[in-house]
This record gives structure tokens, sequence and C-alpha cells, in this order.
């Protein structure tokens, strides 16, 4: 069981959790009521009466856009998740 941050690493990697927007949950087991709420929170829908964009998807922050600026040298082959090309060159 863990019963402080540093045992377990988690100290070390609190500056990536927060510059990434992250979540991060420590409980002892899985069944704990903690990691079911917190997992219940993260998997939250919005309401089939809310505006017709928003009915039914994750009330997390999805829909953001991400612009990726490089070198003529580097090309991006890919990407974790549902991604589109902004059809921009130069």
């Amino acid at each position: 069981f863990a019963c402080a941050l540093d045992q377990i690493g988690l100290l070390e990697m609190q500056p990536l959790v927060e510059s990434t927007g992250g979540l991060c949950v420590l409980a002892d087991t899985f069944s704990q009521s903690v990691f079911k709420e917190s997992f219940k929170r993260v998997f939250a829908r919005f309401e089939d009466d809310a505006p017709p964009c928003d009915a039914g998807h994750l009330t997390m922050g999805f829909a953001a856009t991400l612009e990726v600026l490089c070198s003529r040298e580097f090309k991006v082959s890919g990407a974790i998740g549902p991604c589109s090309s902004m059809r921009k060159a130069g």
C-alpha cells in the first residue's frame, strides 16, 4: 500500500500531471470509493436536454484545436486520438 506520495514516485510526476491538465488519483485499490467516484466524474456526460451540440457527449474539454508548428525538416506523422489536418502549409 502507498501511504505517502514519495513512496510510489507520484511526487516526481506531479509537474507532468499539472502541465498537461491531467488527473491523478491515489488509492489503495480500484474498489475504493475515491477511485470509483473520480472515475465516474471523468467520464460524466451532458444531460440529454443540453444543447444539441453537447447532448450525450462527455463533459471533459474535448473539441480543442492543437496547432503544431515545426521546421521544414520535420513532418508530423501521427497522433493519438481523432485528428484532422488544418490544411496549412508553409
